[in-house]
C-alpha cells in the first residue's frame, strides 16, 4: 500500500509542479519532453503544450508475473456489467453511440513512435485522421485482490497532435488496432466542459491491418474499460484545496466497476477494496 500511496503522491506532485509552473510540458517537430522550467530554452517555450494534452487515465487487464507485462482487457460478463452500470446512470454530459476507427503505429521520419486514428466524423459527414505522439510520464501497474478481480495499469501522459505537414506520405504500420467505442463523458458541478470520460471499447490487433481483420472475423474481441480525467490540471484548479487526489478518485472510478450497487451491502465497496491495492513489482 506504500508504494501505491508513493505513486499517487507522485502524480499529485507532477502536477502541482506543472500547476505552478516548476516544470514544463513542450513539444516541438513532434517531439515531447518534459523539462524543469528553469532549465527551458527560450526554443521549446514556443511549444509549450497546453494542459489539454496532459492526460491521467486508467485501464483494466492482468499483469503477467510470469511475462512482468500488462495485458488490457476483461472477460465480456465483466464488460456487459460495466455498460449496464453505465448506460444506467442518466447524469452524462455526452454519450457517444458504438462507431469503428482503426489506429495506424509506425515511426515517422525523425524515428519517433507516431499514431494514426482514422475515423469517421458524423457531424461532418466525412473521414478524419488525427496524428499523435504520446510520451508516458509516469505508469503503474495496480494489482487488485481476488484471483478473478482485473489489475489496473494507471498512465500520467503527454499527447501532442501532429499537423499533417509531419506526417510522412508513406508510411510501414508496425501495430494496427480495429476499434469499436462507445464513450461516456461526465461533467462536475462547477465545469461547463466534462472532465472524465470512459472509454468502452471492442479492439481486434496485428502487425498489419489484414492480420487485425483476420482476427476481428475469426477471434471475440478484447473488451477494454478505461477511465480518463480528460483535464487534470483543471480540476485541481477548480478546488480550493490543491491537494485533491485526482488519481485517487480516478481508480475509485474504475473500482466502482467491481462491486455493482445492486449487490448485498454486505459485499466490500470500491473504498475498502481501494486499501487491498499493490503495486506490481
Amino acid at each position: 500500500m506504500l508504494k501505491l500511496e508513493s505513486m499517487i503522491e507522485r502524480a499529485e506532485a507532477l502536477l502541482d509542479n506543472l500547476l505552478d509552473g516548476r516544470i514544463i510540458v513542450y513539444g516541438a517537430n513532434g517531439s515531447s519532453c518534459i523539462s524543469n522550467n528553469d532549465n527551458a530554452s527560450s526554443e521549446n517555450s514556443m511549444h509549450t503544450s497546453t494542459v489539454s494534452n496532459l492526460e491521467l487515465e486508467a485501464r483494466l487487464g492482468h499483469w503477467n508475473i510470469e511475462e512482468r507485462c500488462f495485458h488490457p482487457g476483461v472477460d465480456r460478463f465483466f464488460m456487459e456489467r460495466a455498460l449496464n452500470m453505465l448506460n444506467s446512470f442518466d447524469a452524462w454530459s455526452r454519450v457517444t453511440p458504438w462507431s469503428e476507427m482503426q489506429d495506424f503505429h509506425y515511426k515517422n521520419q525523425l524515428g519517433q513512435n507516431m499514431r494514426t486514428t482514422v475515423f469517421y466524423d458524423d457531424k461532418k459527414k466525412q473521414i478524419r485522421k488525427h496524428h499523435i505522439i504520446k510520451k508516458v510520464i509516469d505508469r503503474e501497474n495496480v494489482l487488485v485482490k481476488g484471483s478473478d478481480n482485473p489489475d489496473i495499469r494507471m498512465s500520467l501522459s503527454v499527447e501532442h497532435e501532429i499537423d499533417e505537414s509531419f506526417v510522412p506520405e508513406i508510411v510501414q504500420p508496425n501495430y494496427v488496432r480495429l476499434k469499436q467505442r462507445k464513450s461516456f463523458f461526465y461533467t462536475p458541478l462547477g465545469f461547463s466542459e466534462p472532465i472524465w470520460v470512459f472509454d468502452m471499447t471492442l479492439s481486434s490487433s496485428g502487425n498489419t491491418k489484414s492480420d487485425a481483420e483476420r482476427k476481428q472475423y475469426s477471434e471475440p474481441p478484447i473488451y477494454e474499460i478505461e477511465c480518463e480525467c480528460l483535464s487534470p490540471m483543471a480540476y485541481r484548479l477548480h478546488k480550493q484545496e490543491r491537494r485533491t487526489f485526482v488519481a485517487r478518485s480516478l481508480l475509485l472510478k474504475l473500482l466502482d466497476f467491481y462491486y455493482p450497487p445492486t449487490d448485498p451491502p454486505s459485499t466490500p465497496n470500491a473504498e475498502t477494496l481501494f486499501a487491498t491495492l499493490t503495486i506490481a513489482h
